[in-house]
């Protein structure tokens, strides 16, 4: 039987996401056409490889079986690609989500440097880039280093503390201010939407709002706009929590307030595999640095921030030796 790459890839995606339309997303397809393509793997191997309902997927016995083998396959064809190609190759950045600050930080560096060749993935959290690191199937990821439960075989390097905003509508309590404290947001809560896949970010915000006391949901919302995030802040009566580098929604009726006293900061490193010698790694994590210290990317004086005591332990270790 001689199986299609495109097909495996397509089940190895969908095995991970187990939802079709996020699987779709990450490969560039629509629903429809992922679909076709597991149906004709499954017509292919005479057996079924997902349970499906109408809200979520889930992998038969015939599927568990198949998906290590299936990465397995889909690494060794990558690798025989790689080896054709190796001088042409980009590199592999996972930025986690095209909406998050590592997007909007790589895209500002490939607007100075044009001749830099990378890929850029997105898979929506940690738990699904760093597995995708170790296999080789990505050169590096961005992430929260103290959420990422690193072995000595990934090195690191802090690049951005990204400092969190509060958004409100106008006609919020809060509207008329020009920062607000973490002690002024206890009396209204916040919300922000499910963070799924991205346990790192989740465990960051419940650890904020414990610290200082805050009232936090997670709602589970989908493509947040404007309008949606106007509508769930005054459905729920609470403010909308972010990161100042996020892609959120402009409109008239949305201000967006600094966080201080103290700041809080989101600690964005970039991380590869330490074994990963080659130049064009090295030359883009330096790139990244120098570039960020020409932005302020890591201006805050980290006194007059919050972080999580085990962030603060992960930064102060510094990378692994010999990095």
């Amino acid at each position: 039987m001689d199986l299609d790459l495109a097909l495996v890839r397509a089940f190895v995606v969908t095995a991970e996401e187990l939802h079709f339309g996020r699987a779709g997303e990450r490969l560039g397809l629509s629903q429809q056409a992922l679909s076709k393509r597991i149906q004709r793997l499954e017509e292919l191997l005479d057996r079924p490889l997902f349970e499906r309902s109408t809200r979520t997927s889930a992998l038969t016995e015939a599927g568990r079986r198949f998906l290590g083998p299936a990465r397995d396959l889909l690494a060794a064809g990558d690798a025989a690609v790689a080896a054709v190609h190796r001088p042409a190759t980009p590199l592999r950045v996972d930025v986690l989500h095209d909406r998050l600050g590592p997007a909007r930080l790589v895209a500002a560096v490939l607007a100075g440097n044009p001749r830099l060749r990378l890929e850029i993935s997105a898979r929506r959290g940690l738990s699904l880039a760093l597995p995708a690191l170790r296999r080789a199937e990505i050169d590096a990821v961005f992430g929260r280093l103290a959420g990422a439960a690193t072995a000595t075989a990934v090195a690191h390097r802090l690049i951005r503390l990204e400092p969190l905003v509060a958004v409100v509508d106008a006609g919020h309590p809060l509207a008329g201010r020009s920062t607000v404290r973490p002690a002024d947001l206890v009396d209204h809560g916040v919300w922000v939407p499910s963070p799924g896949s991205a346990v790192e970010w989740g465990t960051y915000l419940q650890l904020f709002a414990d610290r200082f006391g805050i009232p936090l949901t997670f709602e589970q919302v989908d493509n947040v706009g404007a309008d949606e995030l106007l509508r769930r802040g005054r459905a729920l009566g609470r403010v909308f929590l972010s990161a100042a580098d996020v892609a959120n929604p402009q409109a008239d009726d949305l201000v967006t307030l600094p966080l201080v006293e103290p700041r809080p900061v989101y600690p964005w490193s970039l991380l590869w595999r330490r074994n990963d010698r080659r130049p064009v790694l090295h030359d883009f994590v330096d790139l990244l640095h120098a570039y960020g210290a020409l932005e302020g990317w890591r201006a805050h004086d980290l006194a007059d921030c919050w972080l999580p005591d085990e962030d603060r332990e992960a930064l102060a270790a510094g990378p692994p030796a010999g990095d």
